[in-house]
């Protein structure tokens, strides 16, 4: 096959007369590439137009060798210098990934391309809007996976806090439940009448209600805890009560005080304190489990439905009114 009928094969010269097509041959010289052999390296100035006739060249991102690829080109295409192309350099390699015959027209004959010969003119000049709009392309899509990247980067960050939460609080209620039969058999030895059930009751529902209720109240400063804790340990120790230290800690977490301490004795009695004091602290440490692990779920919940509402998942392609004014009064 003579180089006028390999031409022919191009797409691109579908239009272009046969005697422009071999103006192009007699200017043009013919030149064989090895494979892996580099064309032009990165930031190297590019001074011809080539034709790909067989073989296959690869743009990569390598320096002193291989790199990613970023695009490939197949026999019949057309890369480099192309007329009224602003081209001086790549800033990639132009690599041989196969042994490649090519046919290439230095810079300096473009001038009477243009002149002499419009409908390959033309044909290159069609080449550089689709290489122009295929780079475009290339680049946003690269800028939307780059965006994903952050975007997923930044979600598991986010995501990862929550996460532990729960995981942490769900090793800690499942160790917390293994005592929950010894704790049982205290609460079973206790004799209390119903007056009493209740009081205890109200102190422990109470508790909670205040808890639930009383996420924006003022948080405890390290001495004002470490204070509290003192004061609820020295009460316990006071009237007998065992392991008063670990027991300070979850009562102090849901706002006990000695005045709430005090009432509760007044209606159970001593015989009874030790038994009531761990169950209430128990199931207080339960629930306090169970509030930390449904605020993490909260808040991962929260976080996809942010994510959800920002990559428009549950939204279809249609446009729909919005109010510009209640949409910038709420920023």
């Amino acid at each position: 096959m003579n180089l006028l009928e390999n031409l022919r094969l191009f797409p691109a010269f579908e239009q272009v007369p046969d005697d422009q097509l071999q103006w192009f041959i007699d200017r043009a010289e013919e030149i064989t590439f090895p494979a892996e052999s580099v064309i032009y390296k990165p930031n190297e100035q590019v001074d011809y137009l080539i034709l790909l006739l067989e073989g296959r060249i690869r743009v990569d991102t390598g320096a002193n060798g291989s790199g990613d690829e970023i695009i490939s080109y197949d026999p019949h295409s057309i890369l480099g210098l192309l007329p009224f192309s602003r081209m001086k350099s790549i800033p990639n390699r132009l690599v041989v990934e196969k042994k490649a015959r090519t046919l290439r027209l230095h810079r300096d004959h473009l001038r009477e391309l243009i002149d002499s010969c419009y409908e390959l003119t033309e044909a290159f000049v069609h080449q550089m809007t689709t290489r122009i709009r295929d780079f475009t392309k290339m680049t946003q899509q690269t800028e939307k996976m780059a965006s994903l990247g952050r975007l997923s980067a930044g979600l598991a960050h986010e995501l990862n806090n929550p996460v532990a939460a729960v995981v942490r609080s769900v090793d800690t209620l499942k160790n917390h439940l293994r005592a929950t039969p010894e704790a049982f058999k205290t609460v079973m030895e206790l004799k209390l009448d119903e007056e009493q059930v209740d009081s205890v009751g109200a102190v422990f529902f109470g508790k909670v209600d205040e808890q639930l209720a009383g996420s924006a109240k003022k948080q405890l400063t390290l001495l004002e805890r470490s204070s509290r804790e003192d004061e609820l340990t020295d009460w316990l120790d006071d009237h007998g009560v065992d392991d008063s230290l670990d027991l300070a800690g979850p009562l102090v977490d849901f706002g006990m005080s000695v005045d709430d301490l005090d009432w509760l004795l007044e209606k159970i009695g001593d015989e009874n304190l030790e038994g009531v004091v761990n169950w209430i602290v128990n199931n207080l440490v339960t629930e306090k489990l169970v509030l930390d692990i449904s605020e993490a779920s909260k808040r991962i919940a929260t976080l996809v439905g942010s994510i959800k509402n920002y990559t428009h998942m549950d939204r279809g392609a249609a446009k729909k009114p919005c109010s510009l004014a209640k949409e910038f009064a709420v920023r």
